[in-house]
């Protein structure tokens, strides 16, 4: 259930990435709710990267990531997220 939301959120922002801040946002808070949970690091990392480099020129969240790439990352990350979400629903109707 969770993760359908995450993906349904996701697939909300995908088309502009440069309005993904408050889809980030929540998935960081659900992370930071949920006591961690390893699905969603990746989100609170990369949202707290784009998150300082709005500010500034440094972040130390996301190795790679700077002003030049921030979003393409993020998008990466929200279409590895969502395909994972489709495989899954495929391999579940398969099964049935």
């Amino acid at each position: 259930m969770l993760r359908d939301y995450v993906c349904f959120i996701i697939k909300g922002c995908i088309d502009n990435v440069n309005d993904c801040m408050p889809v980030l946002k929540e998935i960081s808070d659900l992370y930071l709710e949920l006591e961690r949970e390893e699905a969603y690091c990746v989100f609170d990392n990369v949202y707290l990267a784009k998150d300082a480099l709005d500010d500034s020129e440094d972040q130390w969240y996301w190795l790679e990531a700077t002003r030049e790439n921030i979003d393409f990352i993020i998008w990466e990350h929200f279409r590895a997220f969502i395909d994972s979400c489709e495989n899954d629903s495929t391999n579940d109707s398969q099964s049935a």
